[in-house]
């Protein structure tokens, strides 16, 4: 396993390593809610980021990892089986940048990678590793299109 997230499962499929603090701090949303908050607020924000990235898992063939600094002294891995999505935590030796980063160095020739971040050092790695950048401005707008594809899709079933 390379941190918390295995090659295999991703090989025939695109991968979407989005930069967990990045997004919780730069999505409205979530912004306002560990602003009204404090720091007690950083676990709400980041379920209704994995809540969000929902859309992208259902609607399209991308597996989604997002990565969050901390969480103890070790690389941890939570499993989110009713999202789907894959959220990984870098433990105390190593940042959520570095780990995307690695990702992307060893991965990105092999697969095709999009990261999602805010952070101008992160995304110019991930470019020169061969992935594809977008800025969390970006991440929203899919999550949008995704949610209205699937309105518009199944809305009349779920009248």
């Amino acid at each position: 396993m390379f941190s918390g997230i295995e090659l295999a499962d991703v090989m025939e499929r695109r991968l979407l390593l989005v930069d967990g603090h990045s997004a919780i701090h730069a999505w409205p949303e979530m912004k306002s809610v560990i602003r009204r908050g404090g720091g007690d607020a950083t676990e709400p924000a980041r379920r209704m980021l994995v809540q969000a990235l929902a859309a992208i898992a259902d609607a399209t063939e991308v597996e989604v990892a997002v990565v969050f600094d901390g969480k103890g002294g070790r690389h941890e891995q939570v499993d989110e089986s009713t999202t789907g999505i894959r959220v990984v935590f870098s433990g105390g030796k190593r940042s959520a940048d570095g780990m995307i980063e690695r990702v992307v160095a060893k991965h990105g020739a092999e697969i095709a990678i999009t990261v999602a971040s805010n952070d101008r050092l992160v995304l110019d790695a991930a470019m020169a590793g061969g992935a594809d950048a977008m800025s969390i401005r970006g991440l929203q707008q899919w999550v949008d299109s995704c949610d209205r594809d699937f309105r518009d899709r199944y809305g009349r079933y779920l009248r």
